[in-house]
């Protein structure tokens, strides 16, 4: 059998070259009016670079104000986004909050509706509570709806011996 050899290659910029590729990839992230959550992952990346070099090497990255501008509006987006995403999860309490006590068949696709709103705002203190609560309702829509198939299979049960040939 062959032997396997595992090996690192580790690559040396000198400091020219790392200022060069941090400031071309700040060229390739968007304009500030542009930015979006999506960019997050991007910029954060930029940032851990900028923050990587010397002094004297981050003052030699031309484009650094669009760095720091980009990364304050990207705060602003990350703050925006948690806001609405806590608006949501109050609107999404009180929802399940006024869902009928005792619960009906009915209301299965609105519990679900909600588990897979409960789904989208991510975590939170209290989630699990709320995920908990819709969990035991679609249980309880079950039970009734196993109930209601039970009583129609009984019913059809007695009324089809009764049932004449008509042939």
């Amino acid at each position: 059998t062959g032997a396997v050899e595992n090996w690192t290659l580790t690559i040396q910029m000198d400091e020219g070259a790392a200022v060069s590729a941090l400031i071309d990839q700040i060229d390739r992230l968007p304009r500030v009016q542009d930015l979006t959550l999506e960019d997050r992952s991007a910029l954060e990346a930029a940032q851990k670079a900028f923050d990587a070099l010397t002094g004297e090497q981050q003052s030699q990255v031309t484009n650094r104000d669009k760095l720091t501008e980009l990364t304050a509006r990207m705060e602003e987006l990350v703050k925006a986004d948690e806001e609405e995403k806590a608006q949501k999860r109050q609107e999404l309490q009180e929802k399940i909050q006024q869902l009928p006590d005792p619960i009906k068949i009915s209301d299965r696709n609105t519990v679900n509706q909600y588990l897979r709103e409960l789904e989208s705002l991510g975590e939170w203190d209290g989630r699990e509570v709320l995920q908990a609560r819709l969990e035991t309702l679609l249980a309880e829509i079950q039970k009734r709806q196993d109930l209601v198939d039970s009583l129609d299979q009984d019913i059809w049960d007695q009324i089809d011996p009764l049932r004449v040939d008509q042939g």
